[in-house]
């Protein structure tokens, strides 16, 4: 199992170490240790993960922890009455788990036997676990993910147990895996992902008043933004014919015409929820990991809203965490098995651009500039079968080898329509 560690017992714990290694270096799972439970009575040293998990005054989600490591986060959520499932693939640190939770259970802390009596332990890699087999789809609340990463050279030297989990384990390179098999379980339709720098060195999402939102790692929380379908400016545009013409007649929209719509760059779905809103099915693609855990909150809360049109309209979108240009035709359902291609590619600011929206601008430095448009086109035209269409700022230059059949001109914007087929 491995050729550097071997587990011991010492002190009547089973420990690890590495083989050449004195004992003073060995780690254990201990949850009786008060370092440990000082954290379940200290608010401010646990509050950021109470909040992110959604836990509240007469709320506590359960929770799957796919990468249990040591245990310690899965102890506070259980100390706070969580029941949690801590999935550990690590035969090794398994064993650690085992031994740490039946001494925890035999504890003679009263607050400690409880929280370790709402921890069940599985010796399995929760990737290769199908969602059948997890319990189905929304058999769980929360998913909880704390992937192992390089350390970076910066660092501070890590704590004992953390060193030995890092040599043991190595860095995880299944993160995103993990990442998008966890969002497919989760009840609530997002999961939290802590330490995946590899998505992005600069955003991470927090859960601000019940919304699962983008900020910038340094920035103020009045900086965050979210996925919001109940927003009063979102839906004013919908009972306005003035502002969303240009995007209905571009999409070929007609008193008995609601074409199936494929929007390949859904960015924040703005513009997939006015054409839902208006009788469309749309599904919304989107490759961006963090972008899309927006859309599926997003998405959740307009199906759970008050407002019978936004509910309406938020049944009528799907979601799909794909690179559109990578899915290749006959998975997308073949040739003309949808009615419209929708591209909203991300382009570099204008430096005379006034300053856009919060939200715009917090999409813009998180996704760059597209650099593969013209290939996004190309697929986009062979898969629709009535046309493509494309928004464009007013000034930009058009997509593809031919020029647009028809142009629909704003004060800011413009969208090129291609129809299909063409050669």
């Amino acid at each position: 199992m491995s050729d550097s560690f071997h587990l011991i017992t010492l002190e009547g714990k089973v420990c690890l170490k590495r083989i050449e290694a004195a004992d003073s270096s060995a780690v254990a799972v201990d949850f009786s240790a008060p370092a440990l439970n000082y954290r379940v009575t200290s608010a401010v040293k646990q509050q950021g993960l109470s909040k992110a998990v959604g836990i509240k005054a007469a709320l506590r989600p359960s929770v799957l922890d796919a990468t249990a490591g040591f245990g310690k986060d899965a102890y506070l959520l259980a100390s706070q009455g969580c029941r949690v499932q801590l999935f550990e693939r690590n035969p090794f640190v398994f064993a650690l788990l085992q031994d740490g939770l039946a001494r925890g259970v035999a504890s003679q802390q009263e607050t400690v036997v409880a929280a370790c009596q709402r921890l069940s332990l599985v010796n399995q890699d929760f990737i290769e676990s199908s969602i059948d087999a997890l319990g189905g789809v929304g058999s769980v609340d929360v998913v909880y993910l704390d992937p192992m990463f390089p350390e970076s050279k910066k660092s501070a030297r890590v704590k004992k147990d953390m060193f030995a989990l890092q040599e043991l384990l190595g860095a995880a390179n299944d993160a995103e895996a993990l990442w998008e098999h966890a969002c497919r379980l989760s009840n609530t339709l997002w999961c939290l992902a802590l330490g995946m720098a590899s998505m992005s060195d600069s955003f991470h999402l927090i859960t601000l008043e019940g919304k699962v939102c983008l900020k910038r790692i340094e920035a103020a929380d009045s900086s965050a933004v979210a996925v919001d379908f109940s927003a009063p400016a979102l839906n004013y545009r919908v009972t306005s014919a003035v502002k969303q013409q240009g995007l209905s007649k571009a999409v070929g929209i007609k008193a008995a015409l609601r074409p199936s719509v494929l929007d390949a760059t859904a960015g924040f779905g703005k513009d997939a929820y006015l054409l839902a809103s208006q009788g469309c099915r749309v599904q919304l693609f989107e490759r961006n990991p963090f972008v899309f855990a927006l859309l599926q909150d997003g998405l959740a809360r307009g199906v759970a809203s008050q407002q019978e049109t936004v509910v309406a309209a938020c049944q009528r979108l799907s979601l799909v965490n794909q690179d559109f240009i990578e899915s290749s035709i006959d998975a997308l359902g073949g040739v003309g098995s949808v009615d419209v291609v929708y591209l909203d590619p991300m382009f570099p600011e204008s430096k005379k651009s006034a300053r856009v929206k919060k939200d715009m601008f917090a999409l813009q430095e998180l996704l760059g500039a597209a650099n593969d448009a013209e290939a996004l086109w190309e697929h986009a035209c062979r898969l629709a079968r009535r046309r493509v269409v494309v928004k464009r700022s007013k000034s930009a230059p058009t997509l593809g080898t031919r020029a647009p059949d028809i142009q629909y001109k704003g004060s800011r914007s413009r969208f090129d329509v291609y129809l299909t087929p063409k050669s």
